[in-house]
């Protein structure tokens, strides 16, 4: 019985360091998000490139069963990737705490970002997404400039060594928010609320769109 004993505990000592080094795991993987249009398109501070936010379309079991997202705002945090609207991708999809305790980050410069980068940068996201009708194109391009940057870990725009990033809120709540990656394409990062008000949000997001191409066709 010792013997058996001590090979159970030697069995378990050995497991423990791949236990630790293993990734946290993703909410979903496999699933395939088409871009189905790109309604809020914006400039970056310091980046020649555009960024911004794409309706898209995936299905998902984020914890309460499989649900389609149809039309969901997915806003780019990553400079140096991208998408093609009308394409169909396939991401894993992370909360931001379980994104942040992986290895996963930026392109370039491999940057690793923490919790408190991924809370700061939804804290910019949903300033921009919310008040984006209200803003000026530069503010817009501060937002946007701010998000790439600090996912790529510089505290100026790109790098550039002059102007500060706009500060985002290191504490800011991330619950309902996702970051969508495969490493390959455009990085996103999305706000799903919970069943009951997800009705809600999408008629409200509805409208914005609606209000943006309105104002784009006026231009």
């Amino acid at each position: 019985m010792k013997n058996m004993m001590k090979v159970i505990a030697g069995a378990f000592a050995l497991a423990m360091p791949i236990a630790s080094n293993a990734q946290p795991a993703a909410t979903a993987t496999g699933v395939s998000v088409t871009i189905n249009s790109r309604p809020f398109a914006t400039g970056a501070t310091g980046y020649t490139s555009a960024g911004g936010g794409y309706a898209g379309t995936f299905t998902a079991n984020l914890g309460n069963g499989p649900r389609t997202f149809s039309q969901y705002l997915l806003w780019c945090i990553d400079s140096d990737r991208g998408v093609t609207v009308g394409n169909t991708y396939t991401y894993s999809v992370y909360t931001l705490a379980n994104y942040a305790a992986t290895a996963l980050g930026s392109k370039n410069p491999y940057h690793d970002p923490d919790l408190g980068d991924m809370q700061s940068i939804a804290s910019l996201y949903s300033g921009l997404s919310s008040n984006w009708n209200t803003l000026t194109n530069a503010q817009r391009k501060d937002y946007q400039g701010s998000i790439w940057s600090e996912f790529e870990g510089f505290t100026s725009y790109n790098n550039n060594g002059t102007s500060t990033i706009m500060a985002g809120d290191r504490n800011f709540s991330g619950s309902n928010y996702y970051v969508l990656t495969n490493s390959i394409n455009q990085t996103f990062l999305t706000y799903v609320p919970e069943p009951s008000s997800a009705v809600v949000l999408l008629a409200g997001m509805a409208g914005l769109m609606v209000a943006v191409r309105r104002r784009n066709t006026v231009a």
